[in-house]
């Protein structure tokens, strides 16, 4: 039975907030972490886009680590009016404040980068499909952000997050995610 998008993310989100701090998705975590280190398009890239996570979403702050120790160069994304999106280079002397939606992001004076040159983009989400279907947070930026973008793009999807099949209505903007990795 097909459900609509925003009942499902209603569901996901009670079920994320309940295992915010569970050792489950602490070791979900871990091996998605491992298998995604171990991906073609993780190696390859130098210019990777990610969130600064909530305490509900998969954990990013090993990621933005590792990447760092690995001398990538790591973008995190700020939304613009019009549900437009861009990334921006994270610095150490970059500012970081929570906007008006609860999200961690920059604060001017920032560089940006050219979606062109985003080799890998780390998606987040509530929910994910194994034929790549995705429920976001509800406000389409990074639908929009996907759309012509050419770069590698993955999700990570611990035991919540993951739906053997789409359980939800498919809406003509949805972009499927061409790879998610899952425990």
């Amino acid at each position: 039975m097909t459900q609509s998008k925003e009942d499902i993310r209603n569901k996901q989100l009670k079920q994320l907030k309940l295992a915010e701090n569970n050792w489950e998705k602490e070791q979900d975590e871990l091996i998605l972490y491992q298998k995604l280190f171990m991906t073609t398009e993780w190696k390859n890239a130098q210019n990777i886009g990610i969130t600064i996570s909530q305490a509900e979403e998969i954990d990013t702050k090993p990621i933005i680590l590792k990447a760092l120790l690995e001398k990538k160069e790591v973008y995190i994304p700020k939304t613009l009016p019009k549900r437009k999106m861009v990334f921006v280079h994270l610095k150490s002397e970059i500012n970081i404040k929570r906007n008006n939606m609860g999200i961690l992001e920059p604060v001017e004076p920032y560089e940006t980068i050219e979606k062109r040159m985003l080799e890998l983009l780390i998606i987040p989400g509530v929910a994910y499909s194994k034929s790549g279907d995705r429920i976001g947070y509800g406000g389409g930026f990074y639908d929009r952000y996907l759309f012509n973008f050419s770069g590698d793009v993955i999700a990570l999807a611990d035991r919540i997050r993951y739906f053997e099949k789409c359980a939800w209505k498919i809406e003509e903007t949805d972009i499927k995610i061409p790879k998610i990795l899952s425990i």
